[in-house]
Protein backbone atom coordinates (compact mmCIF):
# COMPACT_ATOMS: atom_id res chain seq x y z
CA UNK A 1 0.00 0.00 0.00
CA UNK A 2 1.13 3.64 -0.74
CA UNK A 3 1.38 6.13 1.90
CA UNK A 4 -1.56 7.77 0.44
CA UNK A 5 -4.10 4.57 0.23
CA UNK A 6 -2.73 3.72 4.22
CA UNK A 7 -3.41 7.27 5.66
CA UNK A 8 -7.19 6.99 3.61
CA UNK A 9 -7.39 3.43 5.56
CA UNK A 10 -6.49 5.37 8.73
CA UNK A 11 -9.37 7.83 8.13
CA UNK A 12 -12.01 4.95 7.23
CA UNK A 13 -11.49 3.64 10.65
CA UNK A 14 -11.62 6.83 12.37
CA UNK A 15 -14.85 7.05 10.63
CA UNK A 16 -15.98 3.79 11.90
CA UNK A 17 -17.38 5.92 14.99
CA UNK A 18 -19.87 7.37 12.38
CA UNK A 19 -20.06 9.71 9.40
CA UNK A 20 -20.48 13.09 11.41
CA UNK A 21 -17.23 12.19 13.79
CA UNK A 22 -14.71 14.66 12.03
CA UNK A 23 -17.45 17.32 11.88
CA UNK A 24 -18.05 16.66 16.02
CA UNK A 25 -14.63 17.09 16.42
CA UNK A 26 -14.17 20.71 14.09
CA UNK A 27 -11.65 18.50 12.28
CA UNK A 28 -10.20 20.11 9.51
CA UNK A 29 -6.69 21.00 7.67
CA UNK A 30 -5.66 17.06 6.73
CA UNK A 31 -2.75 16.32 5.45
CA UNK A 32 -0.52 13.12 5.88
CA UNK A 33 2.84 11.96 5.77
CA UNK A 34 5.82 9.36 6.52
CA UNK A 35 8.47 11.35 8.40
CA UNK A 36 6.83 12.52 11.73
CA UNK A 37 8.73 15.84 13.07
CA UNK A 38 6.89 18.47 15.20
CA UNK A 39 8.85 21.48 16.36
CA UNK A 40 8.74 22.45 19.92
CA UNK A 41 10.29 25.21 22.11
CA UNK A 42 13.78 26.13 22.43
CA UNK A 43 14.94 24.16 19.24
CA UNK A 44 13.68 20.67 20.65
CA UNK A 45 12.08 18.65 18.65
CA UNK A 46 9.71 15.41 18.60
CA UNK A 47 10.56 13.06 16.11
CA UNK A 48 9.20 8.94 15.65
CA UNK A 49 9.62 6.68 13.12
CA UNK A 50 6.36 5.56 11.57
CA UNK A 51 4.72 3.88 8.48
CA UNK A 52 2.37 7.03 7.60
CA UNK A 53 0.69 9.58 9.96
CA UNK A 54 -1.84 11.83 9.49
CA UNK A 55 -2.33 14.88 11.06
CA UNK A 56 -5.60 17.41 11.41
CA UNK A 57 -6.74 20.18 13.45
CA UNK A 58 -9.80 19.83 16.06
CA UNK A 59 -11.87 22.49 17.89
CA UNK A 60 -13.12 19.44 20.24
CA UNK A 61 -14.64 20.62 23.78
CA UNK A 62 -11.71 19.16 25.59
CA UNK A 63 -9.06 19.72 23.57
CA UNK A 64 -8.12 22.60 20.90
CA UNK A 65 -5.12 22.07 18.54
CA UNK A 66 -3.39 19.36 16.38
CA UNK A 67 -4.23 15.38 16.30
CA UNK A 68 -1.39 13.00 14.96
CA UNK A 69 -2.48 9.52 14.47
CA UNK A 70 0.19 7.99 13.82
CA UNK A 71 0.77 3.94 12.33
CA UNK A 72 3.49 2.43 13.55
CA UNK A 73 5.97 -0.73 12.50
CA UNK A 74 3.91 -2.98 15.10
CA UNK A 75 0.31 -2.14 13.63
CA UNK A 76 -0.99 -0.40 16.23
CA UNK A 77 -1.61 3.53 16.58
CA UNK A 78 0.30 6.34 18.42
CA UNK A 79 -2.29 9.70 18.99
CA UNK A 80 -0.44 12.97 19.76
CA UNK A 81 -2.57 16.12 20.71
CA UNK A 82 -0.22 19.30 20.61
CA UNK A 83 -1.19 22.91 20.84
CA UNK A 84 0.48 25.98 18.62
CA UNK A 85 2.24 28.20 20.48
CA UNK A 86 3.68 31.61 19.12
CA UNK A 87 6.12 33.73 21.10
CA UNK A 88 7.98 36.86 19.53
CA UNK A 89 11.40 36.56 18.07
CA UNK A 90 12.40 39.90 19.53
CA UNK A 91 10.33 40.26 23.13
CA UNK A 92 11.49 43.87 22.99
CA UNK A 93 10.28 45.33 19.80
CA UNK A 94 6.53 45.87 19.33
CA UNK A 95 6.49 44.56 15.73
CA UNK A 96 8.55 41.22 15.76
CA UNK A 97 7.75 38.13 13.78
CA UNK A 98 6.09 35.73 15.51
CA UNK A 99 7.67 31.94 16.17
CA UNK A 100 5.48 29.15 15.79
CA UNK A 101 6.32 25.95 17.73
CA UNK A 102 4.13 23.23 19.39
CA UNK A 103 3.49 22.05 22.96
CA UNK A 104 2.73 18.24 23.79
CA UNK A 105 -0.01 17.91 25.38
CA UNK A 106 -0.32 13.99 25.34
CA UNK A 107 0.87 11.17 23.95
CA UNK A 108 -1.18 7.69 23.86
CA UNK A 109 0.58 4.65 22.50
CA UNK A 110 -0.50 1.07 21.53
CA UNK A 111 -4.29 1.79 20.18
CA UNK A 112 -5.37 -0.70 17.94
CA UNK A 113 -7.76 0.12 14.89
CA UNK A 114 -10.88 -1.34 16.76
CA UNK A 115 -10.46 1.20 19.62
CA UNK A 116 -8.84 4.12 17.71
CA UNK A 117 -12.29 6.38 16.91
CA UNK A 118 -13.70 6.10 20.26
CA UNK A 119 -9.93 6.96 21.50
CA UNK A 120 -9.49 10.07 19.64
CA UNK A 121 -12.90 10.90 20.96
CA UNK A 122 -12.29 10.72 24.06
CA UNK A 123 -9.04 12.79 24.14
CA UNK A 124 -10.78 15.43 21.83
CA UNK A 125 -14.23 15.19 22.96
CA UNK A 126 -15.90 13.23 25.62
CA UNK A 127 -13.46 12.63 28.99
CA UNK A 128 -15.61 9.82 30.25
CA UNK A 129 -15.70 10.17 33.93
CA UNK A 130 -15.89 6.21 35.44
CA UNK A 131 -17.75 5.36 37.86
CA UNK A 132 -16.02 4.95 41.43
CA UNK A 133 -16.55 1.25 43.02
CA UNK A 134 -17.28 1.67 46.18
CA UNK A 135 -16.20 -1.77 47.33
CA UNK A 136 -12.83 0.17 46.78
CA UNK A 137 -13.11 2.05 49.69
Amino acid sequence: MTPKEQAEEIIAQLKWKGPFVFMSWGASKFTYGTDLFIPLEDDKRYEQPCRVFIQFHVNGAIHKGYVYVVLTGADDYTIILVKERRKKVFPESKRSPMQIFYEMVSITEGIYCDELADTVDRLVENKIELPIDPTLN
